[in-house]
């Protein structure tokens, strides 16, 4: 799946003349610099952090997400689960529709605190992918198998530790 990541945004400017001859010439330029960019990047993520994992950790405060998978890569995914539930860990807004067939999945759904919709045709919910991550490092740490119902509908109380539904 795609992970989204950005780096710093910065303007560059570049000496073009607006002609199709210089095309090639900037084109040239740009690759250069992105090349060159992103060589200093990786080389400053080197030299402090010890590597990407080290960097997004250090700034799990802006980048849980990406923090979060760094402690799973790491093996720790209690840190992840903590990264994971931040409240400005991306994926809120970004969301799968997950058809509800069986009553087990009903009653995943529901544990999860998501709303069920229901129509005589079907019954859905959404999923968000925020939510998604948080189970996945739960599911690691209560050494639970990752199963497409866990991902898609969440995990039962029984299977977060905990009595209570959702987070």
């Amino acid at each position: 799946m795609l992970c989204r990541v950005a780096f710093p945004r910065m303007t560059q400017h570049f000496d073009f003349d607006g002609t199709e001859t210089a095309m090639p010439g900037l084109c040239e330029d740009v690759l250069d610099f992105l090349q060159d960019y992103c060589a200093g990047f990786l080389a400053m993520v080197e030299e402090r952090y010890g590597d990407l994992n080290g960097y997004y950790i250090a700034n799990r405060e802006t980048m849980p997400r990406l923090a979060g998978l760094a402690f799973l890569d790491r093996g720790d995914p209690e840190s992840a689960a903590a990264c994971f539930s931040q409240p400005n860990m991306d994926g809120e807004n970004s969301t799968w529709w997950v058809q509800v067939e069986t009553e087990e999945q009903r009653q995943r759904a529901l544990a999860s605190g998501v709303y069920l919709y229901e129509c005589p045709e079907y019954a859905a919910v959404h999923r968000h992918r925020k939510d998604q991550f948080f189970d996945y490092a739960v599911a690691l740490q209560n050494g639970l198998e990752w199963t497409h119902d866990r991902a898609m509908l969440g995990l039962l109380p029984q299977e977060r530790g905990t009595g209570a539904p959702g987070r």
